[in-house]
């Protein structure tokens, strides 16, 4: 009997000793039934999903299924983008725009004002003001015209694959190389004070390239508010019909501009009025003279910023700027995609990703062209997590579950709040979400959770996700 139990001791203590060595095991094996039991649920079934987790200290998979198929990946394109960015570019990199002239006919007189854009797509309606003022303070006249030079970029304003029903959406604004106001016009629409009477209309910025004409009325029922854009000699015409609610404040709907180069130019041409300048000609856009004379040139935000702004909120012309601008930098202007993308295939290249294996078709995710495999995205991952020079800035720039970007309203009551970096990813029949994850234990995860094929809203596929973060959260 003495013998039976010392050999009874024997074997459960080494039992003992592997649960406190090693106690996520068990939780492990618990976790991946768990997962499964979502992906493979009812609200799941006509949808094609893969995952991949790794653990980012040993490497190690955690969990995979369909690891290895492509998927339409929408904005989680926007990771190779960034990664791709903060490689390529160097991290004192900014954006110029440079303010010239083909004749200085005196100290303050200049024949033609030419800008010529270089790519920033973080311009905000006070840099063109600021800029505006500066130049006042050097030149006086302008005899001839103000011309925009878009040359930088080539001519292709939409990427391959893109939705041509999308419309005037903001997240669909034309790709130029100097973007004032996310190459929109901002209307802000205002209820009457009573029931049938006209709303208030204005455009932001005001100017004489946007016309926004408006018939709708005030109601006491839900909104319902068409806009139109028209394009005419001096810019674009907004056609706004419907109704507002009554109980509604100020209402802001951000449309897309048809022409960002004359946009720039009337906005500066208006601008340059204001503070004194006279300028007698027109503005337009074509290519500059061959030797300018600089009157002034001023730098954008630095890549860091400009890439944690595209990340965060997911701006598709932030993801297209910089796609062309890493073509231009590594090929030579004018920057177009199939450059920017060769730049992204070397460098994707150079953690051991193949060309054959993914298709990249534009910078922002908005082609559904594109495809990506949870493999591919976590070796990016990987790659970033282990490179000092990037995984910093990269980090910050994701959303941070339950507190900011696109996340910010995902896991919000669950302890894995704040513990989640990741970007998001949304057309229509796809979301995906990728990025890390700390568990309560202390380990770091970087995961991929792609699904393609969904015929309703993604608001199911994102609580299968939600509950799939829980469990890595919990489990490991």
């Amino acid at each position: 009997m003495m013998m039976r139990k010392h050999v009874r001791a024997k074997i459960v203590l080494p039992c003992l000793a592997v649960l406190l060595v090693f106690p996520g095991m068990a939780f492990g094996d618990s976790g991946k039934q768990k997962i499964k039991k979502i992906i493979h649920s009812p609200a799941l079934e006509s949808t094609n999903t893969g995952i991949k987790v790794i653990s980012l200290a040993s490497g190690k998979t955690l969990f995979e299924e369909n690891g290895s198929k492509l998927f339409i990946p929408a904005s989680n394109e926007k990771i190779i983008t960034a990664y791709g960015a903060l490689k390529v570019l160097p991290s004192t990199f900014t954006f110029p725009v440079e303010f010239s002239t083909d004749s200085l006919i005196d100290s303050n007189t200049v024949h033609n004002l030419y800008i010529r854009e270089y790519g920033d797509p973080s311009v905000t309606l006070a840099d063109v003001n600021f800029q505006a003022m500066a130049l006042s303070e050097k030149i006086k006249l302008v005899t001839g015209d103000i011309i925009v030079d878009a040359s930088y970029f080539d001519s292709l304003q939409f990427g391959r694959g893109w939705m041509w029903d999308d419309g005037i959406s903001s997240w669909n604004a034309p790709i130029s190389p100097y973007a004032v106001n996310g190459n929109c016009i901002d209307i802000r629409i205002s209820p009457g004070v009573k029931t049938g009477s006209p709303v208030s209309v204005r455009t932001v910025p005001l100017t004489g390239y946007a016309v926004a004409i408006a018939s709708m009325t005030v109601t006491s029922d839900y909104d319902d508010v068409r806009i139109l854009r028209k394009e005419a000699p001096w810019g674009d015409t907004f056609v706004i019909s419907g109704r507002v609610n009554i109980n509604c404040s100020e209402r802001l709907w951000k449309c897309a501009v048809s022409r960002p180069g004359l946009y720039t130019g009337t906005l500066f041409k208006e601008l340059l009025g204001r503070y004194g300048v006279k300028v007698n000609g027109s503005a337009y856009e074509a290519p500059a003279s061959s030797c300018p004379v600089l009157i002034e040139r001023f730098s954008s935000r630095s890549i860091i910023e400009i890439v944690r702004a595209f990340v965060k909120d997911s701006n598709n012309l932030s993801g297209e700027c910089l796609l062309k601008t890493m073509g231009a930098q590594r090929y030579g202007a004018p920057g177009d995609a199939a450059k920017g993308i060769m730049a992204l295939q070397e460098t994707l290249n150079g953690i051991g990703i193949k060309e054959n294996t993914y298709t990249i078709a534009d910078g922002s995710g908005m082609s559904t062209y594109n495809q990506i495999s949870p493999n591919i995205m976590i070796k990016i991952l990987r790659a970033v997590y282990d490179d000092f020079s990037c995984y910093p800035e990269f980090a910050q720039a994701l959303s941070v579950a339950g507190v900011n970007g696109t996340l910010q309203n995902r896991l919000k009551t669950s302890p894995a709040a704040g513990n989640i970096r990741a970007k998001t990813g949304t057309m229509s029949g796809v979301s995906c979400v990728s990025g890390y994850i700390r568990t309560r234990k202390g380990e770091m995860l970087a995961f991929s959770i792609m699904m393609n094929g969904c015929a309703g809203p993604a608001k199911p596929l994102q609580d299968a996700q939600d509950e799939i973060l829980k469990t890595l959260w919990e489990s490991y």
